[in-house]
């Protein structure tokens, strides 16, 4: 198990940090007309059955995956390796 973060998940869970989809960060900007495709977000740790991510990796993931949590006052997200799609570079692709 790989972590950035005061949390350690169990098995196949991934815990990332959004990326702000309603702004930029580090040159990305998605519109609003792109809200309902899938959603960009930063590793941040995992558990020891997942293999193939490395931390802050930026990974693809549908609208409504995962569950939120708060670890040291900063919002995450925890979700099964399954509900990403796949990992991405973070740069302007223009969306």
């Amino acid at each position: 198990m790989k972590t950035s973060i005061n949390f350690k998940p169990w098995a196949d869970r991934v815990v990332v940090e959004r990326i702000d989809h309603k702004g930029q960060e580090e040159g990305i900007h998605i519109p609003d007309t792109a809200m309902d495709r899938p959603l960009r977000a930063r590793v941040k740790a995992f558990g020891e059955d997942v293999k193939d991510l490395n931390l802050e990796d930026v990974v693809v993931h549908e609208k409504f995956a995962g569950t939120e949590l708060i670890i040291d006052s900063k919002p995450y997200l925890i979700m099964r390796k399954q509900d990403i799609f796949g990992t991405t570079e973070l740069k302007d692709e223009g969306v």
